[in-house]
């Protein structure tokens, strides 16, 4: 990133003329597609993302992913994008990285924890990414493990012939354009050289987040950066929420929550209508996981077991010897359902100081129709 007069982004609404490899995560609900941009799963049609052009060789951009705990990394994507025309054929070349943990620090600034893969180092290859597109890169066979709640999927900036570090490059990697809300706080990142020291500066130096960090003496977000980075990954989390059934009025889901880490452990099912916005608890309880459901009607209705609360059985248990418990979500016959939609996630914890263990990622959507 450059000093104000060529840390820019170009914001523009651009064509999904190209969806290329759009990824979708195969794996019967075990393999789940994780993201934090605000675009569907598959974009079609007119979709306004922003290019952040700022962005320079050597440089990456990143999100942070709450898997739970450990996982596998089957595939990860990218959106490049072109301003201002969003034309397809317009490329660059880029590394792919993973790390295992992230660790907030003061100033918007992180520290990483271990890189467990590099597309470069691990499988000698880099990725040839196009425009106007969603390119998504294969993984080693098997996927990446990861051990840590929070990992990072970063992509490395290695060739960008499509401009230069003074003026900006008019292809680069894409955020959703979604703007500055502090419910993005923590999900992006930018490994990037010191602002202040120019094009001159040498080797990336510092990992931040694009909507805290303060480093040029004003907010990157909205001038030079908005929403939140267009990267995605295949995952399949050791601690899962699954469903199984008829989503319908009447009608009986059955759910299963999986945690072989912890097993003979607590749990405590939750339910939400929402997954965009999520809360942090660990701003009110140091040493708990941040939880990706939204605390919206539907959290404080199935939290009530005079309200939604009854429709949910088994909502809270404890794990068997292999980390499995089962539970229900019994529907109201109310064609008044009909276009509800619910994730379940569960947490585990130590019954003696009432700790949080693990954190589930949400389940697939449970669609009542």
């Amino acid at each position: 990133m450059r000093t104000p007069t060529s840390l820019r982004s170009l914001f523009f609404g651009l064509t999904l003329a190209s969806v290329g490899a759009a990824q979708t995560c195969m794996g019967g609900g075990a393999i789940q597609l994780m993201k934090n941009d605000t675009l569907p799963a598959v974009p079609t049609g007119p979709i306004p993302v922003a290019v952040i052009a700022g962005l320079a060789e050597a440089e990456a951009a990143g999100t942070i992913l709450d898997v739970g705990g450990p996982a596998r990394i089957h595939e990860v994507s990218a959106m490049l994008g072109n301003a201002p025309s969003g034309s397809s054929g317009f490329s660059i070349v880029a590394d792919v990285e993973i790390y295992d943990g992230v660790t907030d620090l003061p100033g918007g600034q992180y520290a990483m924890g271990p890189m467990v893969f590099s597309l470069s180092g691990d499988l000698a290859q880099n990725a040839q990414m196009f425009s106007h597109a969603i390119n998504t890169v294969a993984l080693t066979p098997g996927g990446v493990q990861t051990t840590q709640p929070r990992v990072a999927i970063v992509f490395r900036v290695l060739i960008n012939t499509n401009g230069s570090c003074p003026t900006g490059y008019t292809t680069n990697l894409s955020t959703d354009n979604a703007g500055c809300s502090a419910a993005f706080h923590g999900k992006n990142l930018m490994h990037i050289k010191n602002p202040l020291q120019g094009c001159a500066a040498a080797g990336a130096t510092l990992w931040v987040d694009p909507l805290r960090y303060l480093g040029l003496g004003v907010p990157l977000c909205p001038l030079f950066y908005s929403g939140n980075w267009i990267i995605r990954a295949c995952v399949e989390p050791d601690i899962q929420t699954r469903w199984t059934g008829n989503a319908t009025p009447g009608g009986f889901v059955s759910l299963e929550f999986k945690d072989p880490n912890n097993p003979n452990t607590p749990y405590f099912a939750m339910v939400s209508g929402g997954i965009d916005q999520g809360f942090d608890v660990t701003s009110i309880f140091p040493g708990w996981l941040p939880v990706q459901l939204n605390l919206d009607f539907w959290w404080t209705c199935f939290l009530n077991s005079s309200e939604c609360g009854a429709w949910l059985l088994n909502g809270t248990g404890l794990l068997n010897a292999n980390g499995d418990a089962f539970g229900a979500i019994s529907i109201p016959n109310d064609p008044n359902a009909i276009g509800i939609t619910w994730y379940v996630s569960f947490f585990t914890y130590n019954p003696d100081i009432f700790n949080w263990q693990s954190v589930s990622p949400p389940s697939l959507p449970i669609v009542i129709q």
